[in-house]
């Protein structure tokens, strides 16, 4: 039964013939209750999730029965004692192997320092094989592939955020990261960690400065992502040229007139103002230009032979590409405090003028 639907019918649920006892799992409780909104975990410290603990606790007693409750921490089940919990549990089976295998190898450490004290596999507190930590859910054939190679641990935590994966990080030589934060604290709690991998191909969510001073390589997927981005890009430009969403909602809300709006336009004989000649950029001008659009972009760190590969116009002034551009798509990330496409940019459009941004955030 569903938490919410739970705590609503508790009477009820105490009342079953045979019920001797009710436990509590605080991380699917909270879940249940308040869906993502807090981060799952054992040791509840939010008002609204202890209310309904003690509440749970409250109407279980009244009812004569027994109660139990999961804790994170011996700290957190001694205060659920306090409440009057009959029974406690700590921890889980993998935390508690993790813990007693991680005072194993510290003992072990501490007799033995002076002896293996100048080889370098001890002196990274290491006496396993190399520790790959995988921070978010990755496509199988990726885990499958990392499992089947030799000469490492790999561990996957599939919820992607900060809080997922950063206890675990301790352990890890090699951290394999989707779209979570990577910031100096995490970095710092990493003691052996000697390299990072975005899974994908921005790394604006990473400290690049922390991970320097440790000599940390960081490295990126490059030109993997780079055709299906092009294509949702093309997908958007076409959906907002053609009005798909309005046309649909119109016609399943039986406004057939509105075929009469005659607000569709054709991409053909239009100007593509593409900002960021990268992988992507690239791929969305050999698209456009299949739709017969006229190419223009802007990169200042692409050499002109790219442009003219591809028979793209070079447009060395922002502004000047704005003021032509029938649409503009955006694939560079933000650069300083401003956002790339701001009011004053928005004033040299024309109207009707479509922007599509398949980028980081922050550039419009």
């Amino acid at each position: 039964m569903r938490p919410a639907e739970a705590v609503r019918n508790l009477d009820a649920i105490l009342d079953t013939p045979g019920l001797d006892g009710v436990y509590i799992g605080p991380a699917d409780l909270t879940l249940g209750l308040t869906g993502r909104r807090y981060r799952t975990g054992f040791d509840r410290e939010e008002p609204e999730i202890v209310a309904a603990i003690q509440q749970i606790l409250a109407a279980a007693h009244r009812a004569g029965k027994r109660t139990g409750l999961h804790n994170g921490t011996p700290e957190y089940a001694a205060k659920a004692v306090s409440w009057g919990f009959d029974l406690v549990t700590v921890s889980n089976d993998v935390q508690l192997l993790r813990s007693a295998a991680a005072a194993s190898v510290q003992r072990f450490h501490q007799p033995a320092g002076e002896h293996l004290a100048g080889r370098e596999r001890f002196a990274e507190g290491r006496l396993l094989m190399p520790h790959v930590l995988v921070a978010g859910k990755i496509h199988p054939a990726g885990i499958e592939l990392l499992r089947s190679a030799p000469g490492f641990t790999v561990e996957l935590i599939s919820p992607v955020s900060v809080d997922s994966y950063a206890p675990f990080l301790p352990q890890a030589d090699a951290l394999l990261i989707r779209t979570q934060p990577l910031t100096a604290v995490e970095i710092a709690s990493a003691r052996q960690l000697k390299i990072v991998s975005r899974h994908g191909v921005g790394y604006d969510s990473v400290d690049i400065a922390a991970l320097s001073a440790r000599h940390i390589p960081l490295a990126v997927v490059g030109d993997v992502n780079s055709r299906s981005v092009a294509e949702h890009t093309l997908a958007l430009l076409l959906a907002l040229a053609k009005r798909v969403c309005y046309f649909d909602q119109a016609i399943r809300a039986g406004d057939w007139n509105s075929r009469n709006t005659f607000s569709a336009v054709e991409l053909a004989e239009r100007t593509l103002f593409i900002l960021g000649f990268g992988r992507i950029g690239r791929e969305v001008a050999r698209l456009a230009q299949a739709f017969r659009m006229k190419v223009v972009a802007w990169d200042p760190y692409v050499a002109d032979s790219a442009f003219a590969d591809l028979g793209v116009a070079r447009v060395r002034d922002i502004d000047a590409g704005l003021q032509q551009a029938d649409a503009v798509t955006i694939h560079l990330p933000r650069v300083g405090d401003r956002p790339l496409i701001g009011r004053a940019e928005l004033v040299l459009l024309k109207p009707g003028a479509l922007i599509i941004n398949t980028a980081r955030g922050g550039n419009y």
